[in-house]
């Protein structure tokens, strides 16, 4: 009788192939083979166990593998930006990255950045006050609506001292208040220690004779911001946090 048992390997296409050659004219032969048959299936069995457990490892290896080409970059990307709501091909992508892995701006919580959320006068001033490392200076605020213990205070204690902002009145900061696309583009000039005096922008809704023209023109100049439009900058327009953190990342970074 002749038995033969095939086992393809798929990781490597090699046959193995087992041959038993019993020739049932003798007894003894036939004794033997009874005999010796436990031994050989647990040898069988033995050898089994291995290729299956290395066709699995193979198996495993390479749908890993094929994962990274799948999703590659796309991935990466993704694991850098801890928020659900910042998308690659938002153009405040690179900002919010830079911002949030340089610690000089949170989510609104955990898993959301809040981009289309308006950007509040003590956030910026924050914002600024971080992308310095937090200096500590002393200098008296004597405004009515900034408490010594509120988190920003530090902020605008530093900005006063660098006539970043002079509050919105002589006893006032108003840190609530929203900034508009004006005045946040105004404390960027000053953070920058823009001098320029030169205030014709081309813009068609910024007055020359307006407070911000100069910081809008040098903006413009050094690619801070392109206006709303080719002929626009929207001055009175509320700032997003995604604008703010945007303007700030093109200062420091580009």
């Amino acid at each position: 009788m002749i038995f033969v048992l095939s086992l393809h390997r798929v990781s490597n296409t090699r046959v193995l192939k087992l041959m038993f050659n019993l020739s049932w004219s003798g007894g003894s032969l036939a004794r033997l083979w009874v005999a010796t048959l436990p031994t050989l299936l647990s040898q069988f069995n033995l050898f089994m166990k291995k290729n299956v457990i290395s066709f699995l490892i193979a198996s495993v290896l390479a749908v890993i593998s094929m994962s990274g080409v799948f999703v590659g970059n796309e991935s990466s990307a993704a694991s850098s930006c801890p928020f659900s709501d910042v998308y690659t091909d938002d153009y405040y992508y690179d900002a919010v990255i830079w911002a949030y892995k340089n610690g000089i701006t949170e989510g609104k919580d955990e898993l959301h950045f809040g981009p289309k959320d308006l950007a509040k006068r003590s956030d910026v001033v924050v914002m600024l006050w971080k992308a310095v490392g937090c200096p500590v200076v002393d200098y008296a605020i004597n405004l009515d609506d900034v408490d010594e213990d509120a988190e920003y205070a530090e902020a605008v204690r530093w900005a006063l001292s660098e006539k970043i902002t002079f509050g919105t009145s002589e006893t006032t900061f108003s840190p609530d208040e929203i900034c508009n696309r004006a005045q946040m583009i105004t404390l960027i000039a000053r953070f920058a220690g823009v001098e320029d005096t030169e205030t014709d922008s081309k813009f068609e809704d910024v007055k020359p004779a307006a407070y911000y023209a100069a910081a809008v023109k040098w903006a413009k100049d050094n690619g801070i911001t392109d206006g709303t439009s080719e002929t626009t900058f929207s001055p009175d327009i509320d700032c997003t946090r995604a604008q703010a953190v945007t303007f700030l990342y093109r200062l420091k970074v580009k």
